[in-house]
């Protein structure tokens, strides 16, 4: 666990260092300042309302609601993240970290459109520099490797691996732990120490990342942040639903949770392949749908065991 915070540490560092060198030189190759900020005002860049109600563009009252529920699931559920808190000194310190990282992630987040909005510009001053039919995500590194020194090159690309890191190290450490507490260790398979274990767990993680990696590579896709938030949306959202469930409401059943999560799944496959709807939803959607099944399977075939101190309402039967 310390080995995953500080390397998060390092690796953030060197991400926000190749961010902001990409985005002086991105705007000084537009022209300046003045004109990257005319090109972007030109061309919509910089609106920072959408306004509207449709179910199928992007419009900001879908990105807030969408956003709300597909950072609620790992905040709540994912194991990456909870291991962060539970690696901190007290329940006060867990939510300062919270707090801060909400607090640091706008500006962050801000500074991320803005190399966004300035490659535009960039490019509108050099459209020869762009190839037919090229994928959002290849335009970030021809930039780097088309109009960046060798040296500076070398540290926006080690910034883009860093943010890839950064997610993939906790995620891989996270697999390992809980397959080691929750299944090698309590049920006794294999001879191997939990150390052992965890190790050969994360090795395996890292050739299957590896693998899934070169997949997406090689497929068609038009965006790999969008298809990222669409299989989030489809696999967080009956996590977060079951958490809802398991924690603020005293009638849940392993069996109400497990048929809500399911049928989260099953509409939300048929949502992202047979409807239009704007893929900042699928969060709301699979949430909620898996709250509602869930609590409604749930009064079908309660729970038999008591649930006095692991309920929000019955956190202090335990203490009493």
């Amino acid at each position: 666990m310390e080995a995953v915070v500080w390397t998060d540490v390092l690796q953030v560092l060197v991400l926000l260092g190749g961010l902001f060198v990409a985005l002086f030189l991105a705007v000084q190759g537009a022209g300046g300042l003045d004109a990257a900020l005319e090109v972007a005002r030109e061309k919509q860049k910089l609106r920072w309302f959408a306004p509207g109600t449709s179910w199928t563009d992007t419009a900001s009252w879908s990105v807030l609601l969408g956003a709300m529920f597909l950072q609620f699931g790992p905040y709540t559920t994912d194991q990456a993240v909870v291991q962060r808190y539970l690696s901190t000194r007290d329940e006060r310190s867990a939510a300062r970290g919270v707090l801060l990282n909400g607090l640091v992630a706008v500006p962050i987040t801000f500074c991320f459109f803005a190399l966004g909005s300035a490659l535009f510009a960039f490019f509108s001053a050099h459209p020869a520099s762009l190839a037919v039919g090229m994928k959002n995500d290849e335009v970030l590194p021809l930039f780097v490797a088309l109009e960046m020194p060798a040296g500076l090159a070398g540290l926006v690309l080690a910034g883009i691996f860093a943010a890839s890191m950064s997610s993939l190290d906790s995620s891989m450490h996270a697999i390992a732990t809980a397959w080691t507490n929750d299944w090698h260790e309590r049920l006794g398979i294999g001879r191997a120490s939990g150390l052992v274990t965890g190790r050969r767990v994360t090795l395996l993680m890292g050739v299957v990342g590896t693998g899934a990696a070169a997949l997406m590579a090689a497929a068609d896709l038009r965006s790999l942040y969008d298809t990222f938030q669409s299989v989030l949306g489809l696999l967080i959202s009956p996590l977060a639903g079951s958490f809802v469930l398991g924690v603020f409401t005293r009638r849940a059943s392993a069996f109400g949770v497990g048929v809500g999560a399911l049928v989260a799944i099953a509409l939300l496959a048929y949502v992202q392949n047979r409807t239009s709807r704007n893929f900042m939803l699928y969060g709301a959607v699979g949430t909620s749908t898996c709250i509602v099944v869930g609590y409604l399977a749930s009064l079908a075939r309660p729970p038999k065991r008591s649930r006095d101190g692991l309920t929000w309402w019955t956190r202090t039967a335990a203490a009493g």
